[in-house]
Order: structure tokens, then C-alpha cells, then sequence
């Protein structure tokens, strides 16, 4: 059973025999409560809530889940925390430039962490495994927002309190960090957000305006066309209004976003963003009070958000708005993130549970996640003839959830053919199957 493909098959008949038998891991909503300066830890499963699991630093701003640990960014003291995620024992401190007020931090595949410095317009490269800042790259005035996506850095400047005069969005090369170019914004940019893997093409930027002049914006920016990047334009806006705190991009052309509402509650606006310049059709619904974050757990379809000023935590329906659970939280909620533990944390390093991609089926690419305890993965995609269609490495990773962006197309670069493809991940000796269906 050494050759490939009959590996493969004897891997795809154990997935139809015995999907689901693998034990799920444990979920844990972990939240930063900026006021309470601590870590809240809701338990998906139970509904158990752990207050104040552990301290933060003084002004905690963001966290996200890399593999088995918490990146929490600080700021002040200007620093980022590394958490074991499931004992929360510091593992590392990443000391920032003092003073330069760290906001917001995007996570890349070669474990670099890029890092917003709101008060030196610039932006830290974090190297994970040197554990330290390798470089300092100016961009515009008082960045917040950052995101990866496309090959590419994005960095919203929100041009500096009060005028936000010069508000502007930065794109730089992955690969080398080099300077591509810097549109303009709409007043006080804050957030960047991926358009999901089924219409890659755009990125929306959330522009806040100033506060209390109602001149909340969504902006659209093209940054592809069929799967090659583009000089990134700008290519149509919403003018949702009031000032809004985050933005979500779901699937099937749908979008919210979030403002700190009144007495009555946050406000929740719902729209089609594919409708830009066009009306996008905006529908207001109601929610917590004091919009800060969302967090997006696509493979499930599941959709959190932090309320501020409830210290609160509330699960909404993505097709319709309604609050499904709420949860009671630290003080001044700002930001959250989904940990789920490896169902096998054994030395051997294996596979916790079968992968998923979302979407699937898609069309453009789709994301492969799954939990592995071992520092590499090989993931391979076959054809439903057997045909070996990519076959990829994953190198240095740490025990936890992982992430890979199939684009749709073979090792050879050429765009697969529409149909049903099978994946094979492989961690520890270990290997799991999962079915996939690209529709051209």
C-alpha cells in the first residue's frame, strides 16, 4: 500500500466508513475585555463562562488563534502576548517600539505577524520564530486597520484624529514588502475585510467618518481579475451612515455592519455589497449596544460580535440578524477569537479531526482547515480518476488549527476542470479525507 494512489483510496473508503467518528475538539471563544484588561473564555460546547481567565496588559486591543496558541497585542506596555491556548501560561513576550501604540496585527502563512503602529505611521514586521521585530515599514497617517489578502498588505490610515485629513489605504508585496501604492479613503478608515474565496476580487474598506457626523462608508476596491492581481482601484462605495465599528463580508453576497446604536440597542446594517455603486438594498436590524468586533466562523456559519457597552458576547444568525445566545463577558469587550484544541495532542503529532473547506462547493478557491499536533502536514488533492491534482507541503506549524487557500488550480498552475475532488491531509502518519466540488 505504498503507492499513491492506493493510499489514496484506502484513505477515501476509511472517510466514507467513519466520518465523524474522531473526537471534536473543544471550542473556546476567547475575548479581550479592554476596560477589565483580562481574557474571557466561553466554552461553546457547555456555555460555561470563565471570567477574568487571565490578565492582559494594560490596554489590550486584539487577539488571534495561531496554531495551539493566543496572540494577544498590547497597547501599552507596547507588546505582543503569546498564550498557550489551552493552559493560557505566557509562552513568549514580543516587546513593540515604546510608545508607538500597537492597534491592530494580520497573521501571515510564513509566520510573520504584521503589526499597525498607530502613533509612529508605520507598520512592525514580527518575525514568530525569532520572536522579535525585524523591520519597521512606514506607511501612512495613524494606521489601524491591516489585512492579507490577494498576495498583498493592506493597511487603512485613518489620517490622524481630529480632521483625518490624508485618509488613505496602503497595499505593499507580501513577498518583499515593497511599496505597490496608496489609494485614497474616505474619511477615517478603519477596518480592511476580504470579500470571501468564492469572489475574491474586491476587498472592502469600513470608513467610520468623524464622530457623530453620520458619515459612516463601506469602499470597495478591486484588487484582481480572474485570479490575477491588478493595480488596485477603487470601484464603488455605500454610504451606510452613523459610525460604525466593524464590518463582516459573508458568502452568498451578503454584508453587515455594526454601529454603537442608541438606548435601544447597536445597530446592524445588512447589504449587498456586490450591488456597489448601486442601492445595496440596506436592511437595519438591531443588536448589542457599543459595536466593536465580529468574529466570522465561516466553516460553521457561525457569527459573534463583542458589545462594549453590555459586556456582552451575542451569537447572531448570518442569514437573518437574531441574537442566538448572548453571553456575559469581561469589562469593555473589544475583540474575540474561536480556539479549538487538537483532539489529539499525543507526540506522534496526527490528525485531531476530519478537514473542512469553505465554501465548498466553490468556485474561485476555497479554504482548507484542519487541526494537526505535528510540525508538518502534507495536504494532496485528487481527481476523481485517482489523477494527483496538487500535492503541497506545510512546514513549522505548531499544534493547533491550520488554514490552506486552494486557488482552484493544479501543481502545474493550470485551472482545474469543474468536478468533485478528493483531499488527503497527512500529519504524524496520520491521514484524513474530505470531499470538495469546484464548479467553474
Amino acid at each position: 500500500m505504498n503507492h499513491p494512489v492506493g493510499k489514496f483510496f484506502w484513505g477515501l473508503l476509511l472517510f466514507f466508513i467513519s466520518v465523524g467518528g474522531a473526537a471534536e475538539p473543544a471550542r473556546i471563544l476567547y475575548i479581550v475585555n479592554s476596560l477589565g484588561r483580562t481574557l474571557t473564555a466561553v466554552d461553546l460546547a457547555s456555555g460555561t463562562v470563565r471570567q477574568d481567565a487571565i490578565q492582559t496588559g494594560q490596554m489590550p486591543n486584539q487577539i488571534l488563534v495561531r496554531g495551539g496558541e493566543l496572540l494577544v497585542l498590547n497597547s501599552s506596555p507596547a507588546e505582543l502576548t503569546i498564550l498557550d491556548g489551552t493552559s493560557l501560561q505566557v509562552n513568549a513576550r514580543i516587546a513593540l517600539p515604546e510608545g508607538s501604540n500597537p492597534y491592530q496585527m494580520a497573521l501571515a502563512q510564513n509566520g510573520r505577524l504584521y503589526v499597525t503602529l498607530l502613533l509612529a505611521n508605520s507598520l512592525a514586521v514580527v518575525d514568530l520564530a525569532q520572536q522579535s521585530v525585524v523591520r519597521i515599514i512606514p506607511v501612512g497617517a495613524a494606521p489601524q486597520g491591516v489585512l492579507i489578502a490577494g498576495g498583498r498588505i493592506w493597511v487603512a490610515n485613518t489620517g490622524g484624529y481630529p480632521d483625518y485629513a490624508g485618509s488613505s489605504l496602503s497595499c505593499l508585496d507580501l513577498e518583499d514588502e515593497s511599496f505597490i501604492a496608496e489609494l485614497p479613503m474616505p474619511a477615517n478608515p478603519q477596518v480592511v475585510r476580504a470579500a470571501p474565496a468564492d469572489y475574491p476580487e474586491q476587498l472592502y474598506v469600513l470608513c467610520s467618518g468623524a464622530w457623530g457626523a453620520g458619515e459612516g462608508t463601506v469602499q470597495a476596491v478591486t484588487i484582481s481579475r480572474d485570479g490575477a492581481a491588478v493595480e488596485p482601484v477603487l470601484s464603488g462605495r455605500c454610504d451606510i451612515g452613523g459610525y460604525p465599528g466593524d464590518l463582516v463580508v459573508l458568502a452568498d453576497e451578503r454584508a453587515m455592519v455594526w454601529e454603537w446604536g442608541d438606548e435601544s440597542g447597536g445597530l446592524l446594517s445588512r447589504f449587498n455589497p456586490s450591488l456597489f455603486p448601486a442601492d445595496p438594498g440596506i436592511e437595519q436590524l438591531r443588536a448589542g449596544r457599543g459595536a466593536m468586533r465580529f468574529f466570522h466562523d465561516a466553516p460553521a456559519g457561525d457569527l459573534y460580535l463583542c458589545a462594549f457597552d453590555e459586556d456582552q458576547v451575542q451569537k447572531i444568525d448570518p442569514a437573518t440578524g437574531a441574537v442566538l445566545a448572548s453571553w456575559p463577558v469581561g469589562d469593555g469587550p473589544v475583540d474575540l477569537a474561536l480556539f479549538e484544541s487538537p483532539a489529539d495532542n499525543s507526540p506522534g503529532g496526527g490528525i485531531g479531526r476530519d478537514p473542512v473547506s469553505y465554501p465548498n462547493p466553490f468556485t474561485l478557491g476555497t479554504t482548507i482547515r484542519f487541526t494537526g499536533a505535528g510540525e508538518r502536514a502534507r495536504l494532496r488533492i485528487y481527481a476523481v480518476t485517482g489523477r494527483l491534482v496538487l500535492d503541497t507541503v506545510m512546514a513549522g506549524l505548531v499544534p493547533g488549527n491550520h488554514e490552506f487557500f486552494w486557488d482552484g488550480r493544479e501543481t502545474t498552475g493550470r485551472p482545474a476542470a469543474s468536478g468533485v475532488y478528493f483531499g488527503v491531509a497527512e500529519c504524524g502518519g496520520e491521514e484524513r479525507c474530505w470531499k470538495m466540488t469546484l464548479l467553474r
